[in-house]
């Protein structure tokens, strides 16, 4: 069921899942001691004020996909695209490869006993080694694929990778 709530009860209100989509910053330690739901997936960007909140969630028992990693499926399509030629079929494929890295991601995250945010961290950090390794002389041994492997339907080029570089911008190879 869908039911529409004041904005500032939105946080509170019954749910099993909370998509923030519009506004960044709006996790805090305060308003993770109101959250409800027990997943919260969105693609607003910078949804913590900091990353201390991350660990507020985890204590909390909330689920939190990183809005970057939530948020990927522009990008991804993007420069599928149109750096790489790819057709729709090909772009959408690699757009629901999301699915995957999510549940890889928190997996990685439940098993190391981390939040998803250093999970994805980890992720992120080990993919765009191994893209550079791609790009040199090939990936070595236990290197991790790329997040998006060569598809059907994309004329070339190397495969993309995207993460959230510090200063908060996305950066891609």
């Amino acid at each position: 069921m869908v039911a529409w709530v004041e904005p500032g009860r939105a946080l509170s209100a019954p749910a099993d899942i909370l998509v923030p989509a519009a506004v960044g910053g709006v996790f805090d330690e305060e308003s993770v001691r109101r959250l409800t739901a027990p997943l919260v997936v969105g693609p607003a960007d910078n949804q913590l004020a900091d990353e201390s909140v991350a660990d507020a969630l985890a204590e909390h028992g909330i689920v939190w996909v990183p809005d970057y990693v939530a948020g990927a499926d522009g990008v991804v399509s993007t420069l599928s695209r149109e750096s790489e030629g790819c057709d729709h079929e090909a772009a959408l494929e690699r757009v629901e490869g999301i699915g995957d890295t999510v549940a890889h991601l928190l997996a990685l995250a439940r098993t190391s006993g981390d939040t998803p945010l250093r999970a994805a961290r980890q992720l992120a950090d080990r993919r765009l080694t191994a893209a550079g390794s791609l790009a040199g002389a090939g990936a070595g041994a236990g290197a991790e694929a790329p997040v998006t492997a060569p598809t059907a339907g994309c004329p070339g080029g190397q495969p993309i990778v995207t993460t959230r570089a510090q200063d908060g911008g996305v950066s891609g190879t």
